[in-house]
């Protein structure tokens, strides 16, 4: 249900009509789609012509970082049109709290939790079997995004990611011993169930000679000053929108921050099977695609680069399996939307195993 401050700020202003949730995500967030002058619903079809996006953000976001995110983003899109800027609150909204352009740009409601507005980018992710040529045009964009938000600096530091991946795989080489023979019927949903059966086996057999190597690799990486700047940080496939053939933007920046942009590219290639099967031609395509796009060479080695998108890439997708273990074996947690959890175990196994 949306509050009726929020419709007042955000939907009368743009007239927006025809709310609908969309299917959940796994971060907390609560995502509408509205019609706005112009649009229409046929049936259970949404036409999304002049369309909004209208999101509630996760309830333990502050409004100190979204008023960062909407900053940051807001200047790159000025520059870069694969980015969606936040629209600002009506008239309607008496709180006149600047962010950029002095416009407030998200609202928080009677419970603390904040909201935003876009606009309703068409077009669908590429699937899980994309192609070469589709997989680069999204690292062509991804390019862009980089230049625009390079533009508010960059600097030589330890990078954030490389340093969290070393100490996860640490914290679970711990933890992981004790749930291998957690029996997990009758403990978690028996929509994962079977999923998480797959997971346990497949890091059970897996995860120590993994952990050894990668913590050597990673912690080399770790050791280095990198190149870093404001990157994206969750450049999932489902996050880059294409349609009819191009990219029409990228979205999700919830986990925007300074860091080495390898980590969005790794991001990026491995979430498709192709790079399961030709993983050596798919970045040799991916580095020069960004290379042909970027001035980042000048500053990184392309072999160093290349290097650095497969450890990230490896050690994301066998961390991730970990994470979901951990978080339904043994925490127990709870997910509203247990079919969203089921298709990205799925994807994750798919990937891996």
């Amino acid at each position: 249900m949306i509050p009726s401050a929020i419709e007042q700020a955000f939907g009368r202003p743009y007239e927006l009509s025809d709310y609908r949730l969309l299917a959940g995500g796994l971060s907390g967030a609560r995502v509408y789609h509205a019609c706005g002058p112009g649009s229409s619903t046929q049936g259970s079809r949404v036409q999304q012509t002049d369309g909004y996006v209208l999101r509630c953000w996760p309830s333990q976001v502050t409004q100190r970082r979204v008023d960062h995110i909407h900053q940051v983003i807001g200047s790159a899109a000025e520059h870069c049109a694969f980015l969606l800027k936040p629209l600002p609150v009506g008239a309607a909204c008496s709180d006149h709290r600047s962010v950029f352009g002095h416009q407030l740009t998200s609202m928080r409601d009677d419970n603390g939790r904040i909201w935003e507005l876009n606009r309703c980018l068409p077009g669908r992710p590429l699937a899980l079997d994309a192609d070469v040529e589709q997989i680069c045009q999204g690292v062509s964009a991804l390019a862009d995004v980089h230049q625009s938000l390079r533009r508010q600096g960059n600097s030589q530091a330890f990078a954030e990611s490389i340093t969290e991946r070393t100490r996860r795989i640490a914290q679970l080489t711990t933890q992981l011993p004790s749930i291998w023979g957690l029996p997990l019927q009758g403990r978690i949903s028996p929509r994962v169930v079977d999923q998480l059966v797959r997971v346990q086996t497949l890091l059970r057999a897996k995860w120590g000679g993994f952990a050894g190597e990668m913590s050597i690799q990673l912690g080399k990486l770790a050791a280095r000053r990198l190149p870093v700047h404001f990157v994206l940080r969750d450049t999932r496939r489902q996050h880059a929108l294409f349609d009819q053939g191009k990219v029409s933007g990228i979205i999700d920046y919830d986990a925007l921050r300074v860091d080495f942009p390898a980590v969005d590219l790794a991001r990026w290639v491995s979430g498709f099977a192709l790079y399961q099967s030709q993983r050596q031609e798919i970045l040799k395509a991916v580095v020069a695609e960004y290379n042909e796009k970027t001035t980042f060479p000048s500053v990184y080695p392309v072999e160093e680069l290349t290097r650095a998108i497969e450890l990230i890439a490896e050690s994301s997708q066998m961390i991730s399996l970990a994470n979901w273990l951990v978080w339904l074996a043994a925490e127990r947690r709870q997910f509203e939307d247990w079919s969203a959890v089921s298709a990205r175990l799925n994807e994750l196994l798919s990937l891996v195993d």
